[in-house]
């Protein structure tokens, strides 16, 4: 799946790095979390798909508006 969401962000410019780096930090919280707290494994999961699903919007609505 890593890969995969990686993808998305492959060629978007420094704009979707930030994003990527973001959404990364989030799964590498949400990694460590687990097994240890899982209220805030949760939270991380939660917020990083969360993330996920506004990027997936956003380059949705850019591809239908992109001629």
């Amino acid at each position: 799946a890593g890969d995969d969401l990686r993808a998305m962000f492959d060629g978007q410019g420094s704009d979707a790095r930030e994003r990527w780096q973001a959404l990364s930090a989030e799964l590498e919280r949400a990694d460590d979390a687990v097994g240890e707290d899982v209220q805030a494994a949760f939270e991380a999961v939660s917020a990083a798909l969360e993330r996920v699903d506004r990027e997936i919007d956003r380059q949705v609505t850019e591809e239908e508006t992109d001629p």
